[in-house]
């Protein structure tokens, strides 16, 4: 029995020595390093009550203070009430590696919507990939102003230091129209009542061709701002002339089209740095861009023309493949230097695109009754590129023109009749083509009184009138046109939008939103 004891410990023994050095031989792994994360957000210089309109800027950080890189899944900005409209996304925030010792920065901006009625809490978190838990890097509340206050809203409008008379000024609040005014002999004006937050001061149609800026901006707080000085300039086009023309009078979408842009400086200096701007449609757009324009693009610097002188600059731009659908290809700019496009000088030109011939109607109306359309007129229609008549009919009793099968393309209306009425704005263009919003008839021209003055200002056309309704103005019957042009014309071309730009820094630059807030 001794002997059969001593036999067990030996195997114990055995047994415990094996999984000793087994143990030794095979130790267990060392845990993987991880990085080290360490993820902050701030808010850039935010001011102490937010309006309407204003906006926060986040700076959002992440050190890795690892030894390993580290990957960002996902960083989530979130505000409550939702009153925040975040105006660039997080999607460049996604999958971002930051290598270790390394750190990653990135600035978002929002601004404060129109409806703002209660405090925001605005929270940011950040995931890091491989980890099941969201970090919560930043929670603040931003205090908003009381939407029920109101304030007043005065100034001058001033050129070469003295002021403008007859100007219309109108004032928007938080996005929203609220009143128009005249400035008096003085160029004064004034405004009561206007709500508080983003206000925005608008002046045109100022005397002898003055022009301000697009807007003047303000954060408008309870105080009120009563001195408000805009400064009008004199145009460009007091001594600079643009002209823009296509080398062809036809091409196809997809075509690279060759134009020449002629710029002529009747001053008494040289102009220089000056850049080309060309608008483009929002949707369906026949316009040309500036991408081959060479030096007039504003990345080149631009081109500078001497007193005097004449210059004609070569370009190049993409025929768009909508300008099928309006029968022409546009070109839409206006010439100025960089800071001062706002004064700058327009030119246009079309060139045709084949499209298939469309439908158009209009109403000829009293400048003074739009519901008074005149009865009788004989009404051509003239290409705007040829300067060809290509078709002509009769306003019914209602006013209402109609045209079949028209060519698609830009057109411009004729009074045939020399009688009792003219055209009030003479030059004004519509479209027939399958577009959308502009081809489809429903423009609408006033017409005065033979002796009256037409007026004076654009030519450029706006948006067409609604289709009319039955009992305004019921659709008649297909007058008879000349043989072979049984047609007419469609919508107007849009005008300028202004429109403001929201410039976004990175990196160690600080980023602020440059909107004049009323000082004490």
């Amino acid at each position: 029995m001794f002997k059969h004891a001593l036999r067990a410990a030996a195997l114990l023994v055995a047994a415990t020595l094996a999984t000793g050095t087994a143990a030794l031989a095979d130790p267990a792994p060392a845990p993987a390093p991880k990085p080290q994360l360490v993820i902050t957000a701030k808010l850039d210089s935010p001011p102490p009550v937010f309006y309407p309109g204003d906006v926060a800027v986040l700076e959002i950080e992440v050190k890795n203070t690892g030894d390993v890189p580290a990957e960002i899944e996902k960083v989530v900005v979130t505000t409550t009430p939702d009153d925040m409209a975040w105006r660039r996304t997080l999607d460049d925030v996604k999958n971002v590696v930051v290598p270790a010792g390394g750190t990653y920065k990135n600035y978002i901006a929002g601004s404060a919507k129109d409806n703002l009625t209660k405090d925001i809490a605005v929270r940011v978190d950040a995931k890091v990939k491989g980890d099941a838990f969201e970090v919560k890097a930043f929670e603040q509340i931003l205090k908003v102003a009381d939407p029920t206050k109101k304030a007043p809203v005065a100034g001058v409008v001033v050129g070469d230091g003295k002021g403008l008379a007859g100007g219309t000024v109108e004032v928007y609040a938080n996005s929203k129209f609220f009143a128009k005014t005249t400035t008096d002999a003085q160029g004064r004006f004034s405004f009561t009542g206007v709500p508080t937050g983003l206000t925005s001061v608008r002046v045109r149609d100022l005397p002898d061709g003055w022009v301000t800026v697009d807007s003047t901006e303000i954060t408008l707080d309870d105080k009120g701002e009563t001195n408000l000085r805009i400064e009008a300039q004199r145009p460009l086009s007091d001594f600079l002339k643009s002209t823009i023309k296509f080398e062809q009078d036809d091409y196809q979408p997809g075509d690279s089209a060759k134009l020449t842009v002629t710029l002529t400086n009747s001053g008494k200096l040289p102009v220089t740095g000056i850049i080309a701007e060309c608008w483009s449609q929002s949707k369906e757009n026949n316009r040309i861009s500036t991408d081959g324009f060479g030096d007039l693009r504003e990345s080149a610097g631009g081109v500078t023309v001497n007193a005097g002188e004449t210059k004609t600059v070569p370009v190049t731009a993409v025929v768009p493949a909508d300008a099928a659908k309006w029968g022409v290809v546009e070109a839409y700019c206006r010439f100025g230097t960089k800071n001062d496009l706002f004064r700058g000088v327009h030119a246009n030109a079309y060139a045709r695109v084949p499209a298939p011939a469309a439908d158009t109607w209009g109403v000829l109306h009293d400048l003074k009754d739009e519901s008074k359309g005149i009865a009788g007129l004989k009404v051509s229609l003239v290409d705007k590129i040829s300067g060809k008549v290509v078709a002509t009919a009769t306003t019914n009793d209602q006013g209402r023109v109609d045209y079949r099968t028209v060519p698609a393309g830009v057109y411009t209306a004729k009074l045939e009749d020399k009688g009792q009425w003219k055209l009030w704005r003479p030059g004004i263009e519509f479209h027939v083509g399958s577009c959308t919003d502009y081809c489809k008839g429903g423009w609408r021209l006033p017409v005065v009184a033979d002796g009256t003055p037409t007026d004076p200002g654009t030519t450029e056309p706006g948006k067409p009138g609604d289709p009319a309704q039955p009992g305004e103005n019921p659709q008649a019957p297909a007058p008879q046109a000349k043989p072979g042009f049984l047609a007419s014309t469609g919508a107007s071309v849009l005008g300028l939008i202004g429109g403001s730009i929201l410039l976004l820094g990175a990196g160690a630059g600080a980023i602020w939103y440059t909107r004049r807030r009323r000082t004490a």
